[in-house]
């Protein structure tokens, strides 16, 4: 919320005048001025969100029966007590690391543009 409401309060009220002035609608706004402008923070939460949703464990272990479990509740069944099966437990890892590999490799561009657009003053 911080990261939008800072991006938002960043934006001069005259783009958005000028916009009205030119003739554009409010959804012509948001969708050629607004969006494009907030598209470096909307990706950059998506990164830095991403890892905390994707690997919630306390609801899938607790509603879900183990047939339908997603991966680490999953890893903490295959975790026995006397014997590990590591092998299961490192495709797993594998398996809850590798979309979000792909979510950043496919973002990373936008990432670093913010990063870069926040470090440089012009």
């Amino acid at each position: 919320t911080m990261i939008y409401t800072s991006a938002i309060s960043a934006i001069p009220r005259d783009l958005e005048d000028s916009a009205y002035i030119d003739g554009a609608s409010p959804l012509q706004y948001i969708r050629h001025i607004l969006f494009p402008l907030l598209k470096v923070p909307i990706i950059s939460l998506i990164v830095i969100q991403l890892p905390a949703v994707y690997n919630q464990f306390l609801e899938p272990y607790v509603y879900l029966d183990p047939a339908n479990s997603t991966l680490l509740p999953l890893m903490q069944t295959v975790a026995g007590q006397f014997s590990t099966n590591y092998q299961v437990i490192y495709a797993c890892v594998f398996a809850s690391v590798i979309p979000l590999v792909i979510v950043y490799i496919i973002f990373r561009r936008f990432f670093v543009e913010g990063v870069m657009a926040g470090a440089i003053k012009g």
